[in-house]
């Protein structure tokens, strides 16, 4: 599409450019911050207690400096090795895999995550081998594959039934919102709608306006598929919540899954309108916006 305006044009050509060049790493790395000595630092120990804290250092700047948290965790996963640390070269495995997958990077993070996992099997913490296993679900979601990802998200739940663990409910709405739509892509609107009243039960017993806003969303676009009222019901539901509880990047996602939804009815005049809301929107926030959510 051609309505970006040249700012957007030249802040996406960087960006492209940025991740092409810098393979592993996140955009416009010369332009970041590195972190002070004093946020984190190496120990000249090479210890299971050292790594650990190193490991915890790495994830409290890991928002804000992805780029330098992506080597710390290789170098921690070196230390890790160097010991025979299988707890450490697991938990900096699935942080490296997910800084990747935050990239697109989508073979290596799968890769990372399936080592992560066999390394905890190693270490005997089968509690927690549901989150490499969930993250393998999410990269084959990411790819389309979307009976790998049924196959791994179900053996992440299993292994939490098999240990009566209590996920928090954001990754419990996370996991079941990437099932409803697995089994809506596939085309089974049954399961799709178990999995949905299962969202619903979350965000509501939450009470928190922005999942409520995402159920809508998630619900609008599954729904969709096998049935057009109620789904552009749940989308405008999600669209009428305050916008101060929608961040840019969330109303982005509606105005895009209304459009798509036009488009599927056959009324392209309706869904050109959200369209250029969503335009509207990438030219008001351009460096906060996935773009691909538009292609």
């Amino acid at each position: 599409m051609c309505f970006l305006n040249s700012n957007i044009r030249y802040f996406f050509t960087i960006w492209l450019w940025a991740s092409l060049l810098l393979p592993g790493l996140s955009r416009a790395q010369s332009a970041r911050i590195k972190p002070s000595d004093s946020e984190i630092s190496f120990s000249s120990k090479t210890d299971s207690s050292s790594i650990r804290n190193l490991l915890a250092k790495i994830k409290n700047i890991e928002s804000r400096y992805p780029d330098s948290a992506l080597l710390r965790y290789r170098l921690a996963y070196g230390q890790s090795k160097q010991i025979g640390y299988n707890s450490g070269m697991a938990l900096a495995l699935n942080q490296i895999g997910l800084l990747l997958l935050n990239n697109g990077y989508y073979d290596s993070a799968l890769t990372a995550f399936k080592e992560s996992a066999a390394h905890m099997k190693l270490s005997g913490n089968l509690k927690q081998l549901w989150i490499p296993q969930l993250n393998i679900g999410n990269i084959y979601f990411y790819m389309a594959h979307y009976e790998l990802a049924l196959d791994n998200y179900y053996r992440a739940l299993n292994i939490v039934d098999r240990y009566h663990l209590k996920i928090p409910s954001r990754d419990s709405f996370s996991v079941f919102s990437n099932i409803a739509l697995c089994w809506g892509r596939i085309g089974n609107s049954k399961r799709s709608e178990e999995c949905l009243k299962i969202l619903e039960r979350i965000a509501t017993g939450q009470r928190n306006p922005a999942l409520q806003v995402e159920f809508y969303s998630i619900a609008g676009n599954i729904l969709s598929n096998f049935d057009t009222h109620n789904a552009i019901s749940f989308l405008f539901r999600a669209l009428a919540v305050n916008s101060t509880t929608i961040n840019a990047e969330g109303r982005l996602r509606i105005y895009n899954n209304i459009a798509h939804h036009y488009l599927r009815q056959g009324q392209p005049d309706s869904a050109r309108y959200y369209v250029d809301d969503a335009f509207k929107l990438l030219e008001q926030y351009p460096q906060s916006l996935q773009y691909e959510r538009l292609h």
